[in-house]
Parts: structure tokens; sequence; C-alpha cells
């Protein structure tokens, strides 16, 4: 009876493996996950808008909590922000200290669960912080010599990236040592007094992603930047329109970069760029409305995780909208079908605002934002097959474990 079982077992898997072989090349489902709001709900005349700025492969995410409250004549303004970090996969909203001040952001995380980000201090300036895993004490970062700072991206090793003001109140970029240690300045492109740098990602090895400029104003010089590991040897990372606005988003542990052109600031468009700074073009698979012409696809593109998958939002004038997803080192872009997610009322789809889909994680999980304010965790569902193959194997074990259990004596 054990071999009839092992045998049947060992055929099951062997089916589930040639029925999910050419599940690979198709799109998989996912599901949707509503990380809601900190605290009780708002009352009347108040809205908290929810932002999703960055999180890690176990699903954690950070971010803020924006307090808008209505005045009298129906306008709304700003009355706060709170920084907040969840559990695995989005679970659990807790809020994370400020330095002091009355506000708050937090803008990414490693794996490790330190968070980096920005806060008002005691004496009203804003200052780059870092929180450590468990989430109870903020820590300044410092600046460059000026008097404001902001952190944006923190790797395994604890390399933390962001912008501050120099003794001579320029924006320059910085990069910490290990464990958020002392501040580093970064440089750019051009060459000035005037020009700046805006680092955006950094991966394992201290490799910085981000924008450089000759000027603090958007002044179209703005450029898409790679440093070595540690910060050091910025180069310009041509995009698909050399001599045209371009920013680099995100860089994963390889050295791609996913980053952002837009020559003469219209109609963006998403591209990949290898570790040898070679790029090209991130295309989305849109038919032409009704078949009569071609119609321009813009791409925003957000996050790249360390396969190469892309995610990102697309926009074809007043046809189409939503989010994207690559196959490895940006090929092959699918569509998110979030029809299954709309909310009330039925077949209403979501709105996605310009900054989307902005992260994707090793696990192929997208960080979404939502123009309804709030933030979305997108899970792939595990194919049919995959799941049937998990099954076969814990009843393969169950049964070789009956197999070796010693029988007992009559």
């Amino acid at each position: 009876m054990g071999k009839t079982l092992t045998r049947f077992f060992a055929a099951l898997c062997a089916t589930a493996c040639l029925a999910g072989a050419p599940a690979v090349a198709s799109a998989a489902p996912y599901t949707l996950f509503d990380l809601g709001a900190l605290g009780p709900p708002p009352g009347p005349g108040e809205w908290n808008l929810m932002q999703a700025t960055g999180f890690n492969n176990s699903g954690q995410v950070v971010g803020f909590q924006t307090h808008l409250t209505q005045a009298t004549d129906g306008s709304w303004s700003e009355t706060g922000q709170t920084a907040w970090i969840s559990g695995a996969n989005g679970i659990g909203l807790s809020a994370l200290p400020t330095l002091g001040g009355s506000w708050n952001r937090a803008t990414g995380i490693n794996d490790a669960g330190w968070v980096v980000g920005t806060s008002l201090t005691a004496s009203g300036t804003e200052r780059a912080f870092v929180v450590g895993p468990n989430g109870t004490s903020a820590r300044e970062l410092g600046t460059l010599g000026g008097s404001s700072s902001s952190a944006t991206a923190i790797n395994a090793s604890g390399q933390v990236v962001g912008t501050s003001t120099t003794a001579a109140g320029i924006q320059r970029g910085f990069i910490t040592d290990a464990q958020a240690g002392n501040l580093h300045e970064l440089g750019s492109l051009y060459q000035g007094g005037t020009a700046t740098s805006i680092p955006t990602a950094v991966n394992a090895s201290g490799q910085v992603t981000g924008m450089s400029s000759a000027s603090n104003g958007m002044d179209g010089t703005g450029r898409t930047f790679i440093t070595g590991p540690n910060g050091a040897d910025m180069r310009e990372i041509p995009g698909p329109s050399p001599g045209e606005f371009s920013r680099g988003l995100d860089i994963n542990d390889r050295g791609q970069v996913v980053g952002l052109a837009a020559p003469g600031f219209r109609d963006p468009t998403g591209f990949i760029a290898e570790a040898d700074g070679s790029s090209r073009t991130l295309r989305v698979p849109l038919p032409p409305a009704g078949g009569e012409f071609p119609v321009s696809v813009d791409v925003w593109p957000g996050g790249i995780n360390a396969a190469g998958q892309v995610v990102g939002r697309y926009h074809q004038g007043i046809f189409a909208e939503g989010l994207f997803v690559t196959g490895p080192d940006g090929s092959g872009a699918t569509l998110v079908d979030y029809g299954p997610f709309s909310p009330d009322p039925p077949g209403s789809a979501l709105y996605w605002s310009y900054d989307a889909a902005l992260l994707i994680n090793d696990a192929g999980q997208i960080l979404a934002n939502s123009g309804d304010g709030h933030v979305y965790l997108i899970s792939p569902v595990p194919e049919p097959a995959t799941a049937l193959m998990l099954l076969a194997g814990l009843g393969l074990l169950v049964v070789r474990r009956k197999q070796c259990q010693p029988r007992e004596n009559p």
C-alpha cells in the first residue's frame, strides 16, 4: 500500500510539473490588500491620505499619512503628517517617532526593518533620520554643513542615501557609512557652484542612482546618474533620448537601473539600463484604440527587483490606464488586471496616481498608491499547478515518514 501511494504522489508531482510548464509565460493573477490607515476613522470635514514610499522583501511597507481638514469655504488644508511602518505583508500599521517636531515622513526600509526618512526637529529644522528595527527611537543623521537634510533609501548594510544642503546652501546628494554612519557628499555630473544631485535608490554594494542637474531649479539639465560602489565615481546613464531630461528611480543589486525620460518634459517614457550603461525603452503592449491610428502610451516606471522585473503605470490618452509589470530584465511587459480589485460601485476602476506602482520586491509583490488615498499591496497568486506540486510534495513527505516509523512488535 505504501509503495502504491508513493507512486501516486510521484505521478501527481510529474503531472503538476507538466501542467505548470506553459503557465510561466502567462500573467499570474493577483490579490490586493488595502493597508488601511493609522488611528480612528476621520470625522466630518477630515481626510487621511495614505502614501506608501517603500517596502522590503518580507512585504513590510513604510510611508506617511497626511491629515487634511476642510474649512468653511470648502477648501482643504494639510494639518500634519505621520510616518508609519507595517508588519510583514502589509499587515498592522504602527506610527514612527519624530525627532521632536510635529511631523515626519518615512521613505525607505531595508530587509532588516531599518527605516529612514525626514522629520521636523524640536528646533524647527528638517533632518534625515534612521529608526532601528524595533521602531522605538529615531536618530538624526546630520547634514553636509547646511541647515537641512532628508533621507530616501537604505541598503542591507545600513548605508543611507539622501540630500542635504551644504554650507553654501546648495542641495547635494549624500551616502553614509554602514549602519547609518557619517555622511559623504556624492558630487554632481556638472561643474560649478550651483550643480546639484538628488539620489533616489542604493543597492547592496552602495551603488546609487538618481538625478543630477546644473542648478536647483527644473532647468532641463536633469540627467540620470549611477555611481560605483560606496557612492564613488558618478557617471551619466544616457536615457532613450540622450541630451534630454531623465531621472533614475531604482537600482537592483546587479546594477540595473530603471528610470524616467521626458523629452521637453512631455511624453514620459520608461527605460531600463544595464550595468554597462546601455539602455532601452520599456514598451507596454497596448493596441491602438479602435484600430484607427496609433496612440502614444505614456509610461511611468517605478521600481525594479533582483530579477530585473519592472513595475509602473501606463496611460493611453482617454482610452486606458493602469499598472504594468515586466518579465526578467525588463522584457515582456504585461498589464495588471485589477478588475477583480474594483471597489463599489461594481465595475468601477481604481484610479492610480502618477507614482502609483512604486516598487516590486523579489517575491513579485507590487506596492501601489491609489488616487483614493489608499495604499495597496498587490501579491501574485501561485499558479494552480504550483499549489498542486506543494500539496503533492507534502503528501509524499507524510507517506515517507509513515514508512520510516518503526513497527511495534506483536
